[in-house]
């Protein structure tokens, strides 16, 4: 049986900032082929993202014990990567918003400096993975509530308190 090893935040993200040191130096040495180590930091990036999202789930609905694999959730987050927006359809409230927003944000820039529209740039691209972190919490939650749910029916039906 394979033992599943547990590590702290504090020491995958003190893994992931020497990981970078470690990209950093081998930069700089001329036959090597970083590009095989670059995805490392963003698989113990995924994994503090998903443990987060797991235990900020459990806190929220006092649920002890969530029995998830987080090794099934990389197929989610390629979904949301790369279906997210075919998944979802906007309501004609939120296409009126967007319009309005990008109609603003056009007439905003067009009065900015070069200074000004370089922050601005920056604001927008900050909104925008908020926005997204946002979304992947929500969605990832939706993924926790619904495997909680199955648990509970499964629990349910295997005392019998529910017909089939």
């Amino acid at each position: 049986m394979e033992e599943k090893i547990v590590i702290s935040k504090t020491v995958l993200k003190d893994l992931i900032n020497y990981n970078n040191e470690v990209l950093d130096l081998l930069k700089k040495v001329d036959n090597v082929n970083i590009d095989k180590y670059k995805n490392i930091n963003e698989k113990l990036e995924d994994i503090i993202r998903k443990e987060s999202c797991i235990n900020g789930f459990g806190e929220i609905f006092e649920i002890k014990n969530i029995k998830i694999d987080i090794e099934k959730l990389p197929l989610l987050k390629f979904i949301l990567r790369e279906f997210g927006e075919d998944l979802y359809t906007p309501s004609k409230v939120n296409e009126e918003l967007r319009k309005k927003k990008i109609k603003l944000g056009e007439e905003l820039e067009g009065t900015f400096t070069e200074e000004q529209k370089e922050k601005f740039i920056e604001y927008w691209d900050l909104e925008n993975q908020i926005e997204e972190e946002l979304e992947s919490q929500l969605f990832m939650y939706g993924f926790i509530m619904a495997q909680e749910l199955k648990n509970e029916v499964e629990s349910t039906r295997i005392n019998k308190l529910l017909d089939k």
